[in-house]
């Protein structure tokens, strides 16, 4: 794995080393706490041109953002941020108690915020950076593999909370889903 310029020649943004490997996309690596996933290919990686971002609102998920747009503004690609809004089984309301919201209320309540999160977001996407923003719905890693494939995107970057997750309960983590189903080129940003 080698470090050094991006493939374009221009150096990696400040915090990045831009790594190429065959039989294995590796997009960005931050020292080890980044992971790689095998890639369809044995090519290299060519520049990012269209990326998406899971935004969640966690310490994580800004920290994946903030790759995110440095990996945009290096390669000039355009960043979504997308927020996912789980639907609300139905057997959540269902049962003897009495629960002061309905389901489109808490609905509501998902989507503001999710727009709250993006928001956010928006604000610390410098005007160098086109951007645009979704809202997402149904299970995380489905809606974003979904999002990824129709929008054409050829990076999603997320952000892991590791050690905070029992061993048992790991492979339910969005971003092991998104390294494990999502064929496009997947960075996972660890915090430390």
């Amino acid at each position: 794995m080698g470090a050094s310029p991006t493939p374009g020649g221009t150096p990696p943004p400040s915090g990045l080393t831009w790594a190429v490997e065959t039989k294995s996309t590796v997009v960005a690596t931050l020292g080890t706490e980044s992971l790689v996933r095998p890639a369809a290919s044995t090519e290299t990686r060519a520049l990012a041109r269209r990326i998406l971002v899971a935004l969640d609102g966690s310490a994580p998920s800004r920290n994946a953002l903030d790759q995110a747009v440095r990996i945009a503004h290096c390669d000039g690609a355009r960043l979504t941020i997308a927020s996912t809004v789980a639907r609300t089984p139905r057997w959540t309301f269902a049962g003897p108690f009495v629960v002061p919201f309905t389901p489109e209320a808490l609905r509501r309540a998902c989507e503001h915020e999710a727009e709250t999160y993006i928001a956010r977001a928006r604000e610390h996407v410098p005007d160098a950076v086109s951007v645009t923003t979704r809202i997402l719905r149904g299970r995380a890693s489905s809606a974003l593999i979904a999002e990824a494939l129709a929008g054409g995107y050829d990076l999603v970057v997320a952000g892991s909370r590791p050690g905070r997750v029992l061993p048992l309960l790991r492979r339910w983590e969005v971003s092991n889903a998104l390294v494990r189903r999502c064929p496009v080129s997947v960075l996972v940003v660890r915090s430390a």
